[in-house]
């Protein structure tokens, strides 16, 4: 979008806030409330200052104190200086539920060098990008984030110590158009506004626990679905919270669901042709032998890039047997208990599912990580292992490798991994598990109520 183009909509809308801000590490909006003639005038050309604490703060907005010496950690010895949000102005839109308010996704660069800043998530994503595109490939990409919704207030929750906590409908209702019927208005609310802010939407269902829906973004272009899926998440949370009411990306809320996820289709298109390069009118399904080494790429890299699909200790809650997560290093034909899901009905819609992220994703850290792990197949030529026909479940973990069940050796697989610093680089890969230590070794210090359940009186 061109600037003069952004000053129409401005002069049109008669906006009176702009919200310019960059995605922090977990995935959350950061930045400020401008007015449009001081964007126009100052933003557009200068960008916006921001503190570099974005990128050391947890969900609650706590500082971690780094223990490990790694090239780049933004923390108070270095004074917690300031860096620059340059706004990319295609991603300008109206925020439609907000008062005549734009809001616009910025990249972040060094001040003094007037480099970008790589170790930022949506930079991070960009890279690879150009990666790909400089051997003539455009990756698409769609997500389907499931969130759960309770009816009360975060404060209201709190208040209880985050117990006894009701959601919107009791039970699980898989694809129920009953339960749908019963909150169409609500989810109506949502659908409406996500297309109104030029997030399209497919389709949309409610989920498999109580209170939960999914709701299905279109393909686009990586970077672009990153870029929505970040949107969506801010702006359903919004959206609910302004009723009063919570919405929750966590990746397990309740030991006795299946959980949230957020399965990724991706496709190889040609950058010159816009053919789809994962068909094959002859190959065996249809599968290409580009789409085979793609597939082999992130099953290959399944087990190192877990850390960027499965950020917290909550996330590995999720990756169990008979939840619906890819946990194995598997890939079958429309097949839901494998790693990587294979759908080529038609060339239009040939495509592949990895299926084991949460909800809870940075959708550009996780999406990079799938990226890079379909370039690495591509490069290396990786070959797939035969593909399962049966439940991937059942398979023991001698046959078909596991993703980690902890965020403490998910950290050690990231840092260990030979494709992670190829091609997220060294200050990325330590950086980003040193910040995921910080938040395990706070939680190993918590006490936990199943702790006082279990060991208060007898050990």
């Amino acid at each position: 979008m061109e600037l003069s183009e952004v000053k129409k909509i401005v002069a049109e809308k008669e906006l009176k806030t702009i919200f310019v801000g960059t995605p922090d590490i977990n995935g959350n909006f950061r930045g400020r409330g401008i007015k449009p003639s001081h964007f126009l005038k100052i933003i557009c050309e200068e960008g916006l200052g921001i503190c570099d604490c974005i990128y050391n703060m947890d969900t609650l907005d706590g500082l971690h104190e780094n223990t490990v010496p790694v090239p780049w950690y933004p923390s108070w010895e270095d004074g917690y200086r300031d860096y620059v949000i340059k706004p990319d102005l295609n991603t300008f839109g109206v925020v439609p539920w907000l008062d005549r308010t734009a809001a616009v996704i910025g990249d972040v660069y060094d001040q003094n060098t007037g480099e970008i800043l790589e170790a930022a998530p949506r930079s991070l994503l960009k890279k690879l990008v150009n990666r790909a595109g400089d051997s003539g490939y455009r990756i698409l990409a769609a997500t389907e984030l499931e969130f759960i919704v309770f009816p009360e207030s975060i404060s209201e929750i709190a208040a209880k110590g985050f117990k006894d906590i009701k959601r919107l409908s009791p039970g699980a209702y898989d694809y129920s158009l009953y339960r749908l019927a019963v909150h169409q208005e609500f989810i109506d609310e949502i659908v409406e506004n996500m297309n109104a802010r030029g997030i399209p939407v497919d389709t949309y269902q409610v989920e498999a626990a109580g209170g939960q829906f999914e709701i299905q973004l279109r393909h686009t272009d990586i970077l672009d679905a990153a870029d929505r899926a970040f949107l969506y998440k801010s702006g359903v949370k919004e959206l609910v919270a302004r009723k009063g009411m919570t919405a929750s990306f966590m990746a397990k809320f309740d030991s006795n669901d299946f959980g949230s996820g957020c399965h990724v289709h991706q496709s190889v298109i040609e950058a010159t042709t816009g053919r789809n390069l994962f068909w094959e009118p002859d190959g065996d399904h249809h599968i290409s032998n580009l789409m085979a080494h793609y597939a082999g790429g992130l099953l290959a890299t399944l087990t190192d890039f877990t850390l960027m699909w499965a950020p917290y200790v909550n996330s590995y809650k999720r990756l169990d047997v008979g939840t619906a997560a890819g946990i194995s290093k598997t890939w079958g034909i429309d097949n839901r208990t494998v790693g990587v899901r294979v759908l080529s009905e038609s060339e239009t819609a040939c495509r592949l599912e990895q299926r084991a992220p949460g909800a809870d994703i940075n959708p550009y850290i996780a999406l990079s990580g799938m990226l890079a792990g379909g370039l690495c197949g591509i490069d290396k030529k990786i070959e797939p292992p035969p593909m399962v026909t049966g439940n991937a479940y059942d398979i023991p973990e001698d046959e078909a490798e596991q993703v980690p069940r902890t965020l403490e050796n998910a950290v050690k697989l990231f840092l260990s991994s030979e494709p992670a610093r190829e091609y997220f680089g060294d200050k990325f890969v330590e950086y980003y598990a040193e910040f995921k230590s910080c938040e395990y070794r706070q939680f190993c210090s918590h006490v936990t109520e199943w702790e006082k359940m279990k060991y208060l009186e007898m050990a």
